[in-house]
C-alpha cells in the first residue's frame, strides 16, 4: 500500500509539473516541448514526443518533435507530404493506437521520425471532434502498452486545451497580420494617389498646355503664367509631403538637431498663420488668434518650431467645416512634470469646431502610418504632419496631445519652453 501512495504522489507531481509549463506556453512548439519533460518519462517510457495536425489537404500534416534528452537536437515544426493512413486514423476516428517495429517502416517511419521501434498515438479531441494527435516514440519494441496508454489519459485533456487556445492565438495573430498589411496598403495607396499621382497630373497638364504654346510660337498670357507659377506652388508641395514621409521613416531614431534662441511667441503664431489665411478663407474657415499678456518668450529653433505649428494648423484646418471656425491661443504654465519642475513652459492650444474624431483613433492620432479617415477638406491623411509635430514638440522637452469629441471638434495642445 505505502508503494501505490508514493506511485500516485509521484504521478501527482508529475501532472502538476507538467500542467504548469503547459500553462505558461502559447505555442505549439512550446507545448510539444512541455510535454517532452524527463519527469513524465517515470510514467511513460519515450525518447521523442511529436504533436501531429493535418493540413487542409487531409494527406499532408504538420508536426512538431521535441526530445526528451535536452543535449539531442530535434527539428522543430515541417510538413509530411505523405501522411501514413493508420496515424491519420487516429484523429479521423479518436482511438488511441500503437505501432509496432514491423509497421515502422517507410513514410510511417518518417512520420514519427529516425530510430524508432515503437510507437503509441492518442487522439486530441475538442468537444465535437478530434482534432490532432500526441504521439510517443521509443527506440525499444513493446516500449506501449494498453496499461501505459491508460496511466497518462490525463494528458491528451491537457494537451488538447493547450494547442486549441494555441491555435486560436495564431489566428489571432494572423488576422491582426492580415489587417495590419490591409492598412499598411491603404497608407501606400492613399499617399502615392493623394500626396503624389493627382498633384503630379496637375503639374504635368499645365506643362504640357504652356509647351504647346510654346512650340506654336504664342505668347503666354498672364493667366498662362499664374498656372505655371500653380505648378510650381504644387510642385514644391510635392516635394514637401515626399521630404516629410521621408523624415517619420528615416529619421525617428535620431535628434533633430535644434539652434534654439529666443523667440515672440505673438509674432511666431502670426508669421504661421498668416501662411493659412488664405487657404482658410476659400475655404470658408476663420482663424482667431489670442495670445494672453503673460505669455513668455519661446526659446525654440525658429524653423522648426513654425513647421510644427504649420502642421497642427494644416490638421485642424483639413479637419473643419466649412464656416468652421480654429482658435489659436497661447498663455503660460508651470512645469508639471519633474524635470520642469520650477520652470515656466508656453503652452498653445489650436482647437478646431470640426466633426471630431471617434475615441478609436485617438491613440494613433500622432502614428504616421496609421491612416485616418478621409477629412472633410482633403482625402490624405494629417498623420504624417503630426507625428512630425510631435518629434519637434518632443526635442525641444516638450510635448503635444490632442483631445476630441465627436460632433464638437478637437483640440491639440502643444506645451514648449519659454525662454530664460
Amino acid at each position: 500500500m505505502q508503494i501505490t501512495e508514493s506511485s500516485r504522489a509521484s504521478a501527482r507531481a508529475t501532472r502538476d509539473h507538467v500542467m504548469s509549463r503547459l500553462h505558461r506556453t502559447h505555442t505549439l512548439q512550446g507545448i510539444i516541448h512541455s510535454v517532452a519533460d524527463e519527469a513524465l518519462s517515470e510514467h511513460i517510457p519515450f525518447d521523442h514526443c511529436c504533436l501531429y495536425l493535418p493540413a487542409a489537404n487531409e494527406r499532408k500534416a504538420q508536426v512538431w518533435r521535441a526530445s526528451r534528452s535536452r543535449h539531442e537536437h530535434v527539428e522543430d515544426a515541417r510538413s509530411l507530404d505523405e501522411f501514413p493512413s493508420r496515424l491519420s486514423d487516429v484523429f479521423l476516428e479518436g482511438q488511441t493506437m500503437f505501432f509496432g517495429e514491423n509497421e515502422l517502416h517507410g513514410g510511417t517511419a518518417e512520420a514519427f521520425g529516425v530510430h524508432v521501434r515503437a510507437a503509441l498515438a492518442l487522439p486530441l479531441c475538442d468537444a465535437n471532434n478530434c482534432f490532432g494527435a500526441l504521439c510517443f516514440t521509443s527506440r525499444f519494441a513493446n516500449a506501449y502498452t494498453t496499461q501505459v496508454a491508460e496511466q497518462i489519459e490525463w494528458i491528451t485533456e491537457a494537451v488538447s486545451s493547450a494547442v486549441l487556445v494555441a491555435l486560436k492565438r495564431e489566428e489571432h495573430h494572423l488576422d491582426e497580420a492580415t489587417l495590419e498589411s490591409q492598412r499598411l496598403k491603404r497608407y501606400v495607396v492613399r499617399t502615392l494617389v493623394c500626396d503624389v499621382r493627382l498633384p503630379l497630373s496637375g503639374i504635368v497638364g499645365v506643362l504640357k498646355t504652356l509647351e504647346e504654346k510654346i512650340i506654336a510660337s504664342e505668347p503666354l498670357t498672364s493667366a498662362d503664367r499664374q498656372l505655371l507659377r500653380g505648378a510650381i506652388e504644387l510642385g514644391e508641395r510635392v516635394c514637401v509631403s515626399v521630404d516629410d514621409h521621408l523624415e517619420v521613416t528615416q529619421d525617428t531614431d535620431r535628434t533633430l538637431p535644434l539652434q534654439s534662441r529666443r523667440v515672440a511667441t505673438a509674432k511666431l503664431i502670426e508669421e504661421v498663420v498668416e501662411t493659412v489665411h488664405v487657404e482658410a478663407s476659400l475655404s470658408g474657415v476663420g482663424i482667431e488668434v489670442h495670445v494672453a499678456a503673460d505669455t513668455p518668450d519661446l526659446f525654440v529653433d525658429e524653423r522648426q518650431a513654425a513647421r510644427l505649428l504649420m502642421h497642427v494648423l494644416d490638421a485642424a484646418l483639413m479637419q473643419t467645416h466649412e464656416g468652421g471656425r480654429i482658435w489659436v491661443e497661447a498663455h503660460s504654465i508651470a512645469g508639471r512634470r519633474t524635470e520642469d519642475a520650477g520652470h515656466t513652459l508656453c503652452r498653445i492650444d489650436i482647437t478646431e469646431d470640426g466633426a471630431g474624431l471617434p475615441p478609436e483613433d485617438m491613440p494613433y492620432i500622432f502614428d504616421a502610418f496609421r491612416p485616418s479617415e478621409p477629412t472633410p477638406r482633403n482625402a490624405t491623411n494629417s498623420n504624417v504632419g503630426l507625428a512630425i509635430a510631435r518629434r519637434i514638440a518632443v526635442a525641444h522637452g516638450g510635448n503635444i496631445s490632442a483631445r476630441s469629441s465627436l460632433g464638437v471638434g478637437t483640440i491639440y495642445s502643444i506645451t514648449l519652453p519659454a525662454a530664460p
